[in-house]
């Protein structure tokens, strides 16, 4: 399961503050836990870049959020069926849906310890 969205999709006008990227950032574990029924869901930390509009500075999160729910054999118990783990993060554009910068940060993640086994 995908979740595909433009991170200031709220921001009807005007410029990010540093507590609206907080927020969003914050936000991004209870939408994991609403659209994935999933109680833990890796964030991984944003890069956000200096920009400035109109002489106001302020740092931009990257442009889209992607969130997916992982689905692979059990890590720690071999009777159960599969493990999941959520995983989110911020990146630049779509596609690919997991980009370079990000996909060495995934593969990072200690997925015996933040997967959880089900057995269904």
């Amino acid at each position: 399961m995908i979740i595909a969205q433009h991170t200031y999709r709220t921001l009807i006008e005007g410029i990010p503050s540093e507590r609206l990227n907080e927020r969003i950032v914050n936000d991004v574990e209870h939408l994991c836990k609403r659209v994935f029924f999933h109680n833990r869901c890796i964030v991984i930390p944003p890069v956000l870049s200096p920009r400035e509009f109109r002489g106001k500075s302020w740092r931009a999160l990257p442009p889209v959020l992607i969130a997916v729910l992982f689905r692979c054999l059990p890590i720690r118990y071999p009777g159960h069926v599969y493990s999941e783990l959520a995983v989110a993060w911020f990146q630049s554009s779509i596609e690919p849906l997991i980009s370079e910068q990000i996909l060495p940060l995934i593969q990072k993640l200690d997925w015996a310890r933040h997967a959880k086994d089900f057995t269904d």
